[in-house]
């Protein structure tokens, strides 16, 4: 068997093209890390899910080349028919471990930009060399069928293309469940994602091995067909075979033990998530319209696209759908649906402009749906899906009143949405001393919903003797006030609210007392100006400015405040404990 070995290694060595295979292998798969997530531009993370993700497109050249290569060694060897195929086997396997051994330069270099998981890296290299065996054992098998070295390699290629990417049908074109699950079982890109994140899967490990051991044994059967064998013994081992990876494959199927070594657990679906699916008994279909546009902007996004897969996967009855909104031209309808394009600002050497996209999850059960508007990472979704598909199921609502009780009411409609996106159900209330009619609601009607005040210069003296009765019986609020007003329509000049003093009273029998400051800091928000007049109003060219505005502070994450927290003209107030 070594000398064997080594005809192959020597093979390999004296091949120029095994030199050049390997180079495209790495560079391949760092450009993909490096380039493709825009890692030196500040979009890019140090998580290496989109490193290890890229090894399986990168074998679809790489290995049918290898392959390709060791075909020049005759196989004469005085070996039995069953061992004919392992040296191949164990030289390009080799090969590929090589060319792993050196792609670990990429998480050393990423390493000396930030924290690295450990972990991730760990199993990640281990799910890659299982992933190795399965695919070098299918590429031999397609080399066993086809006398063509040439023709060979295409074909591998094609299929391995195939089962690399087989699993990305379902989200983007609705299929049975039943196909839909088949699709995802034979991909093995899809088996090895799991690995790429960290964790540790025993179905895909299995699967990796067993099909390994199932194209070997498949190339055998080729090899013993082309000699002619045709012996009854032969014909019965095929069946016991075919029988036993059959049942091995059922038993593989039903297992679901996974560890996430991981210490953020980002890509795990949590035991309490999982108990809220079981629960589910009827469809549950997750869209998640995703603008192409973003993913270049923010590669993170795929993270998203990675999660609700994997929770998608947790029940049969949750199905999932990726939609391309300008494809389908669909924007009336998320309109309607309350989800709105985010604009941002895209810009080239001679042009810039500003592109509506789209990151939002619509959530539909038994007719009902919920939606999350706009979505740009992991970091609560699973909290948010479970929430609302618990809502959903359970039929329980969350309720809270809204008065708009500023000058400025028409300018609350973006807090409307996000109360609803955070699963509240908003009914908007009314000032007692505005109740026009009997249909108007005014908020002391609802003594037992939470209130929530924007603004405060409309109160006049009444509607502040009745909210001083809604809090002193009970009632729970949230207020937004200041004792300013700010001139939106014109130059944001800032000045005293007079009509505010009423309310300003009510909060000081409360030992709330308003200061006459405004707070500003240098940890702030920047404000894009555009402009196309000068001060005249006459047109010129379109200029774009960008101004720190130290009246918009920017707090920085805490304790109370996770993802920091952003004020806008900040008035301080004491607080009278006693």
């Amino acid at each position: 068997m070594k000398y064997i070995l080594k005809r192959y290694f020597f093979n390999f060595a004296i091949n120029p093209f095994t030199y050049i295979l390997i180079a495209a292998f790495g560079i391949f798969i760092s450009l993909r890390f490096f380039v493709g997530q825009q890692f030196f531009l500040g979009a890019g993370s140090t998580d290496l899910h989109s490193f290890f993700s890229a090894f399986p497109p990168a074998c679809i050249l790489f290995l049918p080349g290898l392959i390709s290569i060791s075909s020049n060694v005759k196989k004469d060897f005085p070996l039995k028919s069953v061992f004919i195929f392992l040296p191949e086997f164990f030289s390009v396997f080799f090969i590929c471990c090589f060319a792993t051994l050196l792609s670990v330069l990429v998480p050393v270099c990423v390493s000396f930009f930030g924290d690295i998981e450990i972990s991730q890296v760990f199993i990640g290299f281990i799910g890659i060399l299982f992933y190795f065996s399965a695919a070098v054992s299918f590429v031999i098998f397609i080399f066993s069928i086809i006398k063509s070295v040439g023709v060979s390699f295409v074909v591998s290629a094609f299929f391995l293309a195939i089962i690399n990417s087989i699993h990305n049908i379902p989200l983007y074109f609705n299929q049975p469940e039943f196909l839909s699950s088949i699709i995802k079982f034979i991909s093995f890109a899809w088996r090895f994602d799991s690995f790429s994140k960290g964790i540790f899967s025993i179905s895909d490990f299995l699967f990796f091995a067993s099909c390994a051991v199932f194209f070997y044994v498949l190339a055998f059967f080729i090899q013993e067909h082309k000699k002619g064998n045709k012996s009854a013994y032969l014909k019965k081992l095929k069946r016991a075979f075919l029988f036993s990876f059959l049942l091995f494959t059922i038993v593989n199927e039903n297992l679901n033990f996974k560890i996430d070594f991981t210490s953020s657990k980002n890509f795990s679906v949590s035991k309490y998530s999982k108990k809220i699916l079981s629960q589910v008994e009827d469809p549950v279909s997750i869209s998640y319209y995703l603008s192409p546009k973003l993913k270049s902007l923010y590669p993170q996004v795929k993270d998203v696209t990675d999660f609700l897969q994997s929770y998608a996967g947790e029940s049969k009855k949750v199905s999932l759908e990726i939609i391309n909104p300008a494809k389908e031209n669909i924007a009336k309808k998320l309109s309607d649906a309350g989800i709105r394009g985010y604009p941002i600002r895209t810009s080239s050497a001679d042009s810039a402009s500003i592109t509506n996209v789209y990151s939002a999850i619509k959530i539909d059960y038994l007719g009902k749906s919920e939606t999350i508007p706009f979505v740009l990472n992991i970091s609560r979704l699973e909290f948010d899906l479970t929430r609302k598909i618990k809502s959903l199921v359970e039929e329980k609502e969350n309720p809270v009143q809204v008065v708009c009780a500023s000058s400025f009411a028409n300018g609350y409609n973006l807090a409307f949405q996000y109360l609803e996106a955070e699963g509240f159900s908003v009914i908007q209330t009314s000032l007692p001393s505005e109740k026009s009619s009997s249909v108007d609601i005014s908020f002391d009607e609802l003594p037992n919903i939470p209130l929530i005040i924007f603004g405060s210069d409309k109160f006049t003296k009444s509607d502040c003797k009745v909210l001083e009765k809604f809090i002193l019986n009970g009632g729970k609020v949230f207020i937004a006030s200041q004792p300013y007003s700010i001139d939106f329509e014109d130059n944001w000049s800032v000045k005293q609210n007079e009509s505010n003093q009423l309310f300003e009273r009510l909060m000081f029998t409360f030992g709330i007392y308003f200061k006459q400051t405004l707070t500003c800091d240098i940890s702030n928000l920047r404000i894009t100006m555009t402009s196309n007049s000068d001060v005249n109003g006459n047109k010129k060219a379109s200029q774009t400015e960008y101004i720190n505005y130290p009246l918009w502070i920017s707090l920085r994450a805490q304790k109370n405040a996770a993802s920091g927290l952003s004020l806008f003209w900040p008035c301080a107030f004491d607080i009278d404990d006693e």
